[in-house]
């Protein structure tokens, strides 16, 4: 019977250990989920900053991309403006050299045969002219609209909705920039919160603006010249046959005129040939065409978005993103009346939406300045915000 009784000794030791594992488990269970969650807390800070970063890039390219259409619509209209003065310069050519060779056997046929040929291809060109002039209007009309929907997107309202759904994604209890949960932080981490979340909404509402070509200091004037590239001749310059002293082209050039809120393309070529009763040259032929003649309210560029600090600024925009979990989203297990502290989990991070021009466009790696003309918007995650906590 002795022998027994010292053999079952040994059961509560082997309780007492089975006791202090089941205890290390749950302690283990705990602070594995802690951490766990913690690395959720940090991925969704960084991914609802990203993901603001890119949306507000996106819609900033948008932005870019539409007003470089507008401006190709414009300086399209200008080429066919161009085109028209000039066609109607041609058929007016064609007609005085069938006056003159109205006494030459064979050549007034052929003359006449020219003249029909110029005037069909002028009056294909005016009516050509009749309809695309108006469309580049209505289609610049649609454009400026669709910037003041991409500007409506970039609303503070809109921005923190995105955050709200990144962080959701990554569990549902997330929050992102709320202020109860900044609230329950030490004093410099909740100053710090309430200027991160002020800061991105200032910026992003003041980043941009409309701005009116009439009250633009001629900034896209300027840049639909820019815009003419090799073509800048044409528009401004067609030198024609010149016969002296005989015959001589004058005046080809195209013009933006503006006059408040309307701006007009004008065309003007003219021929003129040697008086030598009055020794001067006298004009014979001219071909001119405006834009308002096809469209009486054209306004070329109706309005635009650009960035509001235009002084060669390279400043960008950061978005900030403070996520939150309250302790009961994280499971804990309890045994035995041991219970873990629990407390809010909490992670920081930012994104800054940056403009630069990619190297392979340029030929330097410098900082360009902000501006709304070119779809070289981007984002990166920045240093400078607290870490996880």
């Amino acid at each position: 019977m002795g022998g027994y009784r010292q053999r079952g000794q040994i059961m509560p030791v082997a309780l007492g250990v089975l006791l202090l594992g089941a205890v290390g488990l749950v302690v283990l269970y705990n602070h594995g989920t802690r951490v766990s969650q913690k690395a959720v807390t940090t991925n969704a800070a960084d991914a609802a900053a990203y993901s603001a970063g890119v949306w507000t890039a996106r819609h900033l390219n948008f932005m870019a991309y539409t007003n470089r259409a507008m401006i190709a619509n414009h300086v399209a209209t200008g080429h066919l403006v161009s085109y028209v003065g000039w066609m109607r310069y041609v058929k007016e050519v064609t007609t005085y050299i069938k006056r003159v060779a109205s006494f030459i056997p064979y050549a007034r046929e052929i003359a006449e045969m020219v003249r029909r040929l110029a005037d069909g291809i002028s009056t294909a060109a005016d009516e050509g002219a009749g309809v695309l002039v108006p469309l580049s209007q209505v289609n610049n009309s649609l454009l400026h609209a669709a910037q003041f929907t991409a500007w409506a997107a970039l609303a503070p309202s809109r921005i923190d909705r995105i955050m709200q759904d990144v962080g959701r994604a990554h569990d549902p209890a997330m929050r992102i920039n709320d202020r109860t949960a900044a609230g329950a932080m030490p004093g410099s981490v909740r100053a710090y919160v309430d200027v991160g979340v002020a800061r991105q909404q200032v910026g992003v509402v003041g980043f941009v603006r409309n701005y009116r070509p009439a009250a633009d200091d001629n900034e896209i004037s300027a840049f639909a010249r820019r815009s003419l590239g090799k073509s800048t001749r044409w528009i401004t310059n067609r030198n024609g046959l010149n016969i002296w002293p005989v015959y001589r082209k004058r005046g080809g050039s195209t013009q933006v005129v503006s006059g408040g809120e309307l701006t007009d393309w004008r065309s003007g070529d003219q021929g003129q040939t040697w008086n030598w009763k009055r020794m001067s040259w006298r004009t014979v032929v001219k071909g001119k065409a405006t834009a308002r003649e096809f469209s009486d309210d054209y306004q070329g560029v109706p309005g635009y978005f650009n960035v509001t600090d235009r002084d060669k600024n390279t400043k960008g925009l950061r978005m900030f993103a403070f996520a939150s979990l309250p302790a009961s989203a994280a499971p804990q297990k309890d045994f035995m009346a041991v219970t873990q502290r629990t407390e809010l989990l909490s992670a920081i991070a930012e994104a800054e939406v940056y403009y630069r021009v990619p190297g392979v466009f340029t030929d330097d790696d410098r900082q360009h300045y902000n501006q709304l003309y070119s779809p070289y918007w981007d984002v990166r995650m920045v240093s400078g915000g607290l870490p996880a906590f």
